[in-house]
């Protein structure tokens, strides 16, 4: 695996970083995901491109229970893109400091409507402006200690298989 200018490169594929991933499995059959693009979208499908260097949508976007967003605004390569998701999660986007973003708060996960989950790290690194606007939005906020995962550059959301 060879990871360098924002995508990866896996036995010969170049992965580009994108929102929408579609997959072909080894029986032939077609799933899709949020992750990175291995084809175009379906048109109506959301796809942009993240900042140079940017290796994962998951470290620069959560979306919560569908009617919140935390976004790290530098991680998108157009800024029509922030622009576009903060008016469609308006008035819940919180766009988080690089400071929030470097201790991946926005690799968070809303388990049910009213929790979102973090680990330690990111529910620390949240500011009082943060954490007021997700709880605003209806949100408890809950962490776990993650800092073997943290320290292998993932969190919370790289722990679990979003497929969709």
């Amino acid at each position: 695996v060879d990871v360098s200018a924002g995508a990866i490169e896996l036995r010969g594929l170049r992965l580009g970083p994108k929102l929408f991933a579609k997959v072909v499995l080894d029986d032939g059959s077609e799933t899709e995901g949020i992750s990175f693009q291995l084809a175009p979208p379906p048109a109506g499908v959301p796809s942009f491109d993240l900042a140079p260097g940017e290796y994962h949508t998951n470290v620069v976007l959560a979306v919560l229970a569908g009617r919140a967003a935390l976004l790290c605004a530098d991680g998108f390569a157009d800024p029509i893109v922030i622009d576009a998701i903060e008016g469609l999660y308006a008035p819940h986007s919180i766009r988080l400091s690089p400071h929030e973003r470097a201790a991946f708060a926005g690799n968070a996960i809303a388990l049910r409507p009213d929790t979102v989950w973090m680990s330690t790290t990111a529910a620390q690194a949240l500011s009082p402006v943060s954490r007021a606007a997700l709880a605003a939005a209806g949100f408890a906020v809950r962490s776990t200690a993650l800092e073997a995962v943290e320290a292998a550059g993932g969190s919370l959301r790289c722990c679990v298989g979003e497929i969709y």
